[in-house]
C-alpha cells in the first residue's frame, strides 16, 4: 500500500516554497504600496471582528503587514529551533512589531523578510521532516511552512477586500514575478 507521505528532497520542496512564498511576499508589497497613507490605520468599524486574537490591536491596512511579517519570522525561527514535537509559538514579538511599526514599513517589512528568508534557507531536511504541533495539529515541517504560506495569503485576502473598499485599485494577484516561473 502506497504511504502519502514520503520524505521530500529539499532541493525541490523547499526551493518551490522560498520561490513561491517570496512572489507571495512581493505581491503583498504590491498591495501595501497602492494603499493610500491616509488609510493604512482605517479599519471598516471598531467592533471586535475587526481586531485580532488579542482582542486589542485593530485589524489595519499596517497591522496585517506588520502581522504578516512578524507571524512568519517567529514561527519560522521556531521551527529551526524546534525539537520534534514542539508547539510553535503564539505569532507575535512585541520589539519586532515596534521596530516595524516605527520605521519606513515598506523597507522594515521588506527586510524582515529577507531575514525569515535566510532562515528558510538554513533549514535542513531534518527540519522539514520533523514533527511539530501548532493550531491543535501535528505537522512535518515542509507542512508547517506550508500553512505560514497559507497564512499570509488568508490576510492578503483582508488587504484586497480594505483597498476596494476604499476605492483603490489592487493588484493582480496571478501576475507573479518572471523569477517565479521556471
Amino acid at each position: 500500500m502506497a504511504t502519502l507521505r514520503q520524505e521530500t528532497p529539499i532541493t525541490g520542496e523547499l526551493d518551490r516554497f522560498i520561490r513561491l512564498h517570496d512572489g507571495m511576499a512581493e505581491m503583498n508589497r504590491s498591495w501595501l504600496e497602492l494603499a493610500p497613507p491616509e488609510k493604512l490605520d482605517w479599519v471598516p468599524s471598531e467592533d471586535a471582528i475587526h481586531r485580532f486574537g488579542d482582542g486589542r490591536t485593530p485589524v489595519t491596512i499596517r497591522n496585517l503587514f506588520i502581522h504578516v511579517a512578524v507571524a512568519e519570522n517567529v514561527w519560522v525561527g521556531a521551527l529551526a529551533a524546534a525539537s520534534e514535537n514542539d508547539n510553535m509559538p503564539s505569532p507575535s514579538n512585541e520589539a519586532l512589531s515596534r521596530r516595524l511599526a516605527t520605521g519606513d514599513l515598506v523597507a522594515e517589512v521588506g527586510r524582515l523578510h529577507g531575514e525569515t528568508l535566510s532562515i528558510v534557507r538554513g533549514l535542513t531536511q531534518a527540519d522539514l521532516d520533523k514533527k511539530i504541533v501548532a493550531a491543535r495539529r501535528r505537522w512535518t515541517g515542509i507542512e508547517f511552512l506550508w500553512g505560514v504560506h497559507t497564512h499570509r495569503a488568508f490576510h492578503l485576502g483582508h488587504l484586497d477586500l480594505y483597498l476596494r473598499m476604499n476605492d483603490r485599485p489592487t493588484p493582480e494577484f496571478f501576475v507573479f514575478h518572471p523569477d517565479i516561473i521556471d
